[in-house]
């Protein structure tokens, strides 16, 4: 909770020693990006890992769509996960923010994207999503930064690997441009190596931050917002440090909810519990369903009758973003 003000605290320590090494271009990132996004985006709380167990498909992506122009979701890994772009083989991230900034004319998106990735902003610009992450690395008790960002078009494709693995398109965009050059020295690596890297380290949370914002746009999904500690904040102030902020949770589960469904779409969901109860014992995993009335968010749930068999079943996800 509140990683959000744990990275600030960290990376203003980090802008102080990009001045004094003469990195003067990845303090003014953090400075004028970084600061201000983390700062004013509303936030999301996750589940450990940041799973929802959402796959994502073609049919999905046109509800993922950004309600807000500025969002960002935190979560905690359960297992910490391995970074490669550090010097230290064995650093892992077990804290991670994902920030998304919605690109579209006359939004900050669209200003970041253009001063950034000008080619890109003039030639083949798209309504869309910029996305990056910063992680807490426990072995080095810091906070720091993926160096590429990502543009995701609302239009991309998601393909279907060979193996159900959905693969979504996007555009690499170098952020911390001082870090990548030093990385690309260290390791010896050519540019496209790197970015090939540095496209793994994000491709999960960029995945993540799609499937969280089309369960954002699900008709019967609910956010609930947990109010930042006011009278903390004012002692916080006082100390000189930033404050813990207001955040909101996905209600995700169906329950009750079924029955505020319209009557038709109640109907439709009910006959489809029902006609599951003739086939042998298995788990559903959760999914949207799409009605006309838009779409909606099937959790996942045991369907069938152990004495006609049972169904034993497991999911694995990987996600790629292309240049």
């Amino acid at each position: 909770m509140n990683f959000v003000t744990e990275a600030l605290e960290s990376l203003t320590k980090r802008v102080e020693v990009c001045k004094r090494d003469g990195w003067a271009q990845d303090a003014q990132v953090f400075t004028q990006i970084f600061f201000p996004m983390l700062t004013k985006s509303v936030k999301f709380l996750l589940p450990k890992d940041g799973d929802l167990g959402v796959h994502l498909s073609q049919k999905t992506m046109e509800f993922v769509r950004a309600p807000y122009q500025q969002m960002l979701f935190e979560y905690e890994c359960s297992a910490p996960k391995h970074l490669l772009l550090t010097d230290d083989v064995s650093a892992c991230a077990s804290k991670r923010v994902v920030v998304v900034c919605e690109v579209s004319e006359r939004t900050v998106g669209f200003s970041l994207l253009r001063a950034l990735a000008p080619h890109l902003s003039e030639n083949r610009f798209d309504d869309g999503l910029f996305i990056f992450e910063v992680y807490y690395v426990p072995e080095m008790k810091v906070w720091i930064s993926s160096i590429v960002a990502s543009f995701i078009p609302y239009n991309t494709t998601v393909d279907i690997a060979d193996d159900g693995i959905p693969i979504v398109s996007g555009f690499p965009i170098p952020l911390l441009l001082d870090s990548f050059s030093h990385i690309q020295h260290v390791n010896n690596l050519t540019v496209e190596q790197l970015m090939q890297i540095a496209i793994s380290d994000i491709a999960k949370d960029v995945h993540i931050a799609l499937s969280a914002l089309a369960c954002i746009n699900a008709k019967n999904v609910n956010a609930v917002t947990v109010e930042a500690p006011e009278k903390l904040n004012k002692k916080r102030a006082r100390n000189g440090r930033p404050p813990f902020f207001e955040y909101k949770v996905l209600d995700i589960f169906l329950g009750a909810k079924v029955r505020a469904l319209p009557s038709k779409e109640r109907n439709k969901l009910g006959q489809q519990l029902v006609q599951g109860l003739g086939v042998r014992l298995h788990t559903v995993i959760g999914h949207f369903k799409k009605r006309k009335s838009g779409l909606y968010w099937w959790s996942p749930h045991v369907r069938g009758k152990k004495e006609r068999g049972e169904i034993v079943k497991d999911y694995t996800v990987r996600t790629e973003v292309i240049a």
